[in-house]
């Protein structure tokens, strides 16, 4: 009797912990955030719980105003699952935002709106690829904004064995963090981590990191991985790419680099070819670029060097 009593209460107490872990779910549904029929309980998200968007063939697409919750809340999308961030989209009151779990990778594409993180229940957070089984992980920015209220405001791009990807395409996004880690942090928290910056008649926005940039810091144990291309006939003027608006240097350097002649290393000075309606724009990379005119050469660019002769 007092066996089966024991059995009683824990397995009550599994049920109410695993109640209270579970989060408002959106899964296997397409259709938009605000719609409280495509939430678990019938609720659209409003800061009590963690945020879970997860499984394949699922799509949630934000085009309003989410609500700055009181107490900053999780955001997971994971398992093959979209999230869609659109003009109108307001998201204020998430913490830490993982996009790809252990549990299968996410999506995110962003044509509008902003994304501010701020501390909550952790600091504040985006992380693309968390964890070996996030391959495949990528978040994509067209237009919009991603920044900080407060807190950590770290941007990382592979995490604890898992796999991001960050791409960011011309020049209409905005894109403020504190910190920059690609390809993970120390030891067990090393990744694999992509950065892609697609060009236009422009330029492209920089990633803009007030305090420190890591750039694969576990060498054999994370990779980091740059890839430029082109989607107009880029600028002959110089293209800054990651630009540290602080005093910190570049810690760090990219492994490979990937440009319209296929791939080399991604070192000090590496030639970079661009190329638009079979016209070639050569480039210099430089970790070395002063930006701002601020009097540190601490920011990630490409240095115009000269159009090549048609093929």
């Amino acid at each position: 009797m007092k066996t089966t009593f024991r059995f009683l209460i824990l397995f009550s107490l599994v049920i109410i912990l695993g109640s209270a872990n579970a989060g408002i779910n959106w899964h296997n549904q397409v259709g938009k955030w605000a719609e409280p029929n495509k939430w678990s309980g019938n609720i659209v998200p409003d800061g009590q719980d963690e945020v879970l968007i997860r499984n394949e063939g699922s799509k949630c697409i934000l085009d309003s105003d989410a609500g700055d919750w009181d107490i900053a809340q999780r955001l997971r999308v994971y398992g093959n699952a979209l999230l869609a961030i659109e003009d109108g989209a307001s998201l204020l009151g998430v913490s830490w935002m993982r996009v790809g779990t252990n549990e299968g990778p996410g999506n995110v594409t962003q044509t509008g709106g902003q994304v501010r993180l701020k501390g909550g229940k952790d600091g504040a957070k985006l992380t693309i690829g968390y964890e070996s089984g996030s391959q495949g992980s990528q978040y994509t920015i067209k237009g919009g904004t991603i920044t900080y209220l407060n807190s950590d405001a770290y941007l990382i791009v592979g995490y604890r064995g898992g796999e991001g990807k960050f791409t960011v395409v011309g020049t209409s996004p905005e894109i403020k963090m504190k910190r920059l880690y690609v390809g993970g942090d120390l030891i067990e928290k090393a990744g694999t981590g992509i950065m892609e910056f697609q060009v236009d008649s422009k330029g492209v926005s920089p990633v803009q990191i007030t305090n420190s940039i890591h750039i694969d810091r576990e060498g054999n144990n994370s990779q980091a991985d740059l890839i430029i291309n082109s989607i107009a006939a880029p600028p002959k003027t110089n293209i800054v790419l990651i630009e540290n608006t602080g005093s910190g240097y570049v810690d760090g350097r990219f492994d490979t680099l990937v440009d319209s002649n296929g791939s080399k290393p991604a070192a000090e000075g590496s030639e970079v070819i661009l190329k638009h309606d079979e016209t070639e724009y050569k480039y210099i990379l430089t970790y070395r670029h002063n930006a701002g005119q601020d009097g540190y050469s601490n920011d990630i660019a490409l240095i115009y060097e000269q159009e090549l002769a048609k093929n």
